[in-house]
């Protein structure tokens, strides 16, 4: 990290996507003791980490030299994020919103954002692939303000579409024991908004749209889904938008 940066020191270093499961191998197996190391000696100042599971967020929120949480937050998943945040205050610990626009799944910039100033204590984490995304993100924050009622309209309005078949990628799903690439035909819109076509057209996203054709429609993906997502409708979905790009 520090070759490809090219800098000394940095400011914060996050362990990536942990898992319970992970973190407990991180403590375990001396990754850790690396990381605290460079702290000590100044190369690091604040060590974090990104989670995707809230059990494994609020896990790892418990050890003491943990400074930093990246989570997913944005208004599609509020309610599921509330206990990171509680425990964020209770504790002292940044929060860092990761997928303000739902992985690419919502559109409206502004209305994104403009949710997520409601919690000052959240600092969102876009993507951008123009400048001119940058000014649009910057020119909102600029103006602040709350929710307008035409806002909160709109917000409701999509989670009640997005609401039923919204993949918040947890995982639980998987894997499939007939091969289906569940995760990546779920969120094959989204893919299909963020990527060039060629990108999605081949490599993982194209094996992946071939797996749907293994699917037996036992359900059990539907049973492991804390969400009660209709996966098996949506991975033929996520299909069908891959044949239709291509």
């Amino acid at each position: 990290s520090f070759e490809r940066l090219q800098v000394d020191y940095l400011d914060l270093y996050q362990l990536h996507c942990v898992s319970r499961a992970g973190w407990r191998k991180i403590l375990d197996e001396g990754a850790w003791e690396v990381l605290r190391q460079m702290k000590r000696s100044g190369r690091i100042r604040h060590l974090g980490a990104s989670a995707h599971e809230r059990a494994a967020a609020l896990e790892v929120m418990d050890h003491p030299e943990i400074e930093v949480i990246q989570w997913p937050f944005n208004f599609l998943v509020e309610q599921e994020a509330r206990p990171v945040l509680e425990k964020c205050r209770r504790r002292d610990i940044g929060f860092i919103a990761m997928k303000p626009f739902a992985g690419g799944v919502l559109e409206d910039a502004g209305l994104c954002l403009r949710f997520l100033l409601q919690y000052p204590e959240a600092v969102p984490d876009p993507g951008f692939e123009s400048t001119a995304q940058i000014d649009e993100v910057v020119e909102v924050v600029r103006q602040g303000g709350p929710l307008s009622p035409q806002d909160r309209a709109a917000l409701e309005k999509r989670r009640a579409e997005l609401g039923l078949r919204f993949c918040r990628r947890c995982g639980y799903c998987q894997p499939c024991e007939h091969g289906v690439a569940i995760e990546l035909l779920m969120n094959m819109e989204s893919l299909i908004r963020r990527f060039a076509p060629a990108k999605v057209l081949q490599g993982p996203f194209a094996q992946a749209a071939a797996t749907v054709e293994q699917c037996q429609d036992c359900g059990r993906c539907e049973d492991k889904c804390p969400y009660q997502l209709p996966i098996r409708q949506e991975i033929r979905r996520g299909a069908r938008l891959w044949e239709e790009l291509k």
